[in-house]
């Protein structure tokens, strides 16, 4: 036990850094909170699951040259035991970006 109290004395400190406002402008950027996700064909894209603990999610997809700031929000764990990284996107507005709703199929025809 004593060695885990000299590791834990020695361990640098780490201030907490402060969310500075001015570093993106909500006038020029617009903030989108969900799980980060690959995109499944692009590596100049991802993919941000919204809404995943409600039981109604959305999918926003983003071109990564839109995104200029990610940060970590803070993290889920799923009902398995996993932990999943919630993070906040600022995106440049007026990006091009594609929103995927699920739906359950019925005879419904869509416009």
């Amino acid at each position: 036990m004593a060695g885990c109290a000299e590791c834990l004395a020695q361990a640098p400190r780490f201030e907490i850094e402060r969310y500075a406002k001015g570093q993106v402008c909500s006038e020029t950027h617009v903030a989108y909170t969900g799980v980060p996700n690959k995109h499944r064909d692009s590596e100049e894209r991802m993919v941000l699951a919204c809404g995943v603990d409600s039981g109604a999610p959305t999918f926003l997809d983003f071109s990564l040259a839109d995104v200029d700031r990610m940060e970590q929000v803070e993290t889920m764990v799923t009902l398995d035991g996993r932990a999943v990284p919630l993070v906040r996107l600022w995106v440049r507005k007026g990006a091009l970006a594609f929103r995927y709703l699920p739906f359950v199929v019925d005879d419904i025809l869509l416009p």
